[in-house]
């Protein structure tokens, strides 16, 4: 069963999910004790052709997609996961309005309101409807619904002040450009910040008021400049503290679970940012973004942890189609092109067997004692389990739900079907 039980939740002192948001609870339809389908809504408009060409514009498309919110959150992230509602092209929507170009979704959604669909696993008919709508800053706008956290902090703030700060930080002689970017590329990046690590600051940063690179670069980058340079600052020093501030807010921003206190301290903390901001840089102005901000702590109680309505895994989405377009090299009909695509794709992926398959499987196994193991191995084991004498061991494991069927080529030890 893929849907999580939502009243275990409803009144809990904690905000783990869109369960104990406000929103949720207020919303008799949803919140009701028949099963009911949540669904999020993302609307937004991508470029299939080079941003930067002569074709830019004239191929923009607005897409619209929906997935299944109930479902967790390892599930929720996989493209295959994320399905298609709309394609219509940017200058017809700009044309016609959101209203036409939504009218068929909004027929849709109407018949899920008032007749369900049938789900043949659990033997019976269940009623939905649109929990949020989500999009960036453009879109969000464009339909009234508030902007996302991926924009306003990670693409917006952050790169801001991170360039306004440094520059300043260079300027005092704590360190040269040279000096960071050296650092930046010589870093230990571990597990996904390998994948992630930041890209060095353009000489030009300054005059663009961005360090540039990407959501995932700019965090990591916020996250490890204290390893990077920390030392070489006065830990008094204004400038490092409205950094520092910076971090404390983006982690509190991405943490997957909230209390009262922890929204409390994050309310206190963007205040304090404020203040550190414009007492550092008096002849700067607060962007947008910094009011989005402060609207935070209140659409956590609203919505619950912000970080599972990013949109980042609905970008994502965006490459699949833009792959299409490089492979057809035909722009004829591309939106029927595009859609036919995409759920022949999804198709293939429902009735793929690998998709009913646990997310880790072992098919042959051996009985090992504890005491033969290696002595890191061995710790371990004992330090989880110290009452198992033997463990099974398997030096091949499957991955399976919304993974790619590969062998993962290392040990793994179990437990009484408990992986270690």
């Amino acid at each position: 069963m893929v849907f999580k039980s939502r009243h275990d939740s409803v009144f809990s002192s904690e905000y783990k999910s869109f369960y104990d948001g406000s929103h949720f609870r207020e919303n008799n339809f949803l919140s009701g004790q028949d099963l009911k389908l949540s669904l999020t809504v993302y609307v937004d408009d991508f470029e299939v052709c080079n941003p930067l060409g002569t074709s830019r514009k004239k191929h923009k498309i607005t897409a619209v997609y929906w997935v299944l919110a109930d479902i967790p959150a390892t599930s929720r992230s996989s493209l295959t996961s994320i399905y298609l509602a709309i394609l219509a092209k940017a200058e017809d929507v700009k044309k016609y309005g959101y209203s036409k170009v939504l009218e068929p979704l909004l027929t849709d959604l109407k018949s899920l309101e008032d007749d369900g669909v049938f789900v043949p696993s659990l033997g019976k008919t269940l009623k939905g409807t649109v929990l949020c709508v989500v999009a960036d800053n453009l879109g969000a706008h464009s339909i009234g619904y508030p902007p996302d956290v991926l924009h306003d902090l990670l693409e917006g703030i952050v790169p801001l002040e991170l360039a306004l700060c440094l520059n300043r930080l260079i300027k005092k002689g704590y360190f040269s450009l040279n000096d960071l970017n050296s650092s930046i590329r010589v870093f230990p990046y571990q597990w996904k910040d390998k994948v992630n690590c930041p890209q060095v600051i353009p000489l030009n940063f300054a005059s663009r008021k961005s360090i540039g690179g990407n959501a995932h670069e700019n965090w990591c980058l916020l996250r490890m400049l204290a390893f990077m340079v920390g030392e070489k600052i006065p830990q008094d020093d204004k400038v490092w503290q409205l950094l520092m501030t910076l971090k404390d807010i983006v982690e509190l921003v991405m943490a997957p679970v909230h209390t009262d206190e922890s929204i409390g301290y994050l309310d206190s903390k963007i205040g304090e940012h404020r203040y550190r901001f414009l007492e550092v840089f008096t002849h700067e102005k607060l962007i947008p973004k910094h009011h989005f901000l402060e609207h935070y702590p209140w659409l956590i109680t609203a919505f619950g942890p912000l970080v599972a309505l990013w949109t980042m895994r609905f970008e994502g989405k965006h490459s699949f189609f833009k792959k299409i377009v490089r492979q057809t090299s035909c722009f004829r009909n591309i939106l029927m092109t595009m859609a036919r695509k995409h759920q022949s794709m999804i198709a293939y992926n429902l009735h793929d067997s690998n998709i009913l398959k646990p997310a880790l499987s072992v098919s042959k196994m051996i009985t090992v004692a504890v005491e033969v193991l290696r002595e890191n191995i061995k710790e371990l084991v004992v330090r989880k389990f110290p009452s198992q004498v033997a463990v099974n061991m398997a030096n091949k494991a499957d991955q399976g739900f919304g993974q790619s069927n590969k062998n993962v080529s290392a040990s793994t030890v179990t437990s009484d079907n408990r992986t270690a």
